[in-house]
């Protein structure tokens, strides 16, 4: 619940869930860069104040603002730690909890709260293609949601 009224809390005083405007609203540095195929993207916080985010090039536009709203996820929720790395969500249950708590974040600010009733009798696979997340990232905000 904490992170769900974090994340209303951005969204309003923003007045955006997208999480590049985000960025550049913060004036966080945002970085486009090959990284390893087994690496997405990461917040690193130098000196303790200057926050860049990188985002592997190679990502495909849905994957990139995923990953961006999850690393906004490690900036909102996750102060005191310089250094995330986002490897993808992997199996159906995120082990870290700090990683999982950057996935709620991400599906919380991507997603609306009322994406199902939007897309009535619709299959998982096409509300995520309509809504530019992943299967796993919709699953993730259903799950949070009959919490």
């Amino acid at each position: 619940m904490f992170i769900r009224n974090k994340v209303k809390e951005i969204i309003s005083e923003f007045g955006t869930n997208n999480p590049f405007e985000i960025i550049d609203i913060l004036d966080i540095t945002l970085v486009f860069y090959p990284l390893h195929d087994s690496i997405k993207g990461f917040l690193h916080i130098k000196d303790d104040k200057y926050p860049v985010i990188y985002i592997n090039s190679n990502l495909c536009q849905e994957e990139r603002t995923m990953t961006a709203a999850h690393e906004l996820g490690h900036y909102f929720c996750h102060s005191g730690i310089n250094f995330f790395a986002c490897r993808g969500m992997g199996g159906s249950y995120i082990k870290d909890k700090s990683e999982r708590q950057a996935y709620i974040f991400a599906a919380e600010l991507l997603i609306s709260d009322n994406v199902f009733d939007e897309y009535p009798g619709e299959s998982d696979s096409y509300i995520a293609s309509k809504i530019g997340v992943s299967k796993k990232l919709l699953a993730l905000k259903f799950r949070e949601k009959l919490r």
